[in-house]
């Protein structure tokens, strides 16, 4: 778990800011323009972004980190919606390379209830020859 976030040096986070994050489930939120997105980069993508070398994560392990973000919203939703001709599919997982999976999963369900549909008609077009 995050223990606490150390911001400095980039965006509006001049000074030096620590945020102690020692809980489970963490939201972040304020006013525009006090670093709420730029906190969410950091955790992101870490210091791998240029800029953040002054910013630091303390605690943590190998859970991943999931950051709502506009960032998610145009992966999730705006990439997705454009690369499906039958529009937005749904969110079903949280990373949007997991939908392949569901999306193969669902169309497996759909296949077997239409199947369900058809042999339901067969079997009401047998009652119904029967009762002649």
């Amino acid at each position: 778990m995050i223990t606490k976030i150390t911001m400095q040096d980039i965006g509006s986070f001049k000074e030096k800011v620590e945020f102690d994050t020692n809980e489970k489930y963490v939201f972040i939120y304020g006013l525009n323009g006090v670093g709420k997105t730029l906190i969410g980069k950091f955790l992101k993508n870490g210091n791998d972004d240029s800029g953040f070398g002054q910013c630091k994560i303390e605690g943590g392990d190998s859970r991943k980190i999931l950051v709502y973000n506009q960032d998610f919203i145009e992966k999730v939703f705006i990439e997705q919606y454009t690369q499906n001709d039958k529009g937005l599919a749904g969110i079903f997982t949280l990373e949007s390379s997991d939908n392949d999976d569901t999306r193969k999963t669902i169309k497996e369900i759909d296949n077997i209830q239409a199947e369900i549909v058809k042999m339901e008609e067969k079997k009401s077009s047998i009652k119904n020859k029967k009762r002649i």
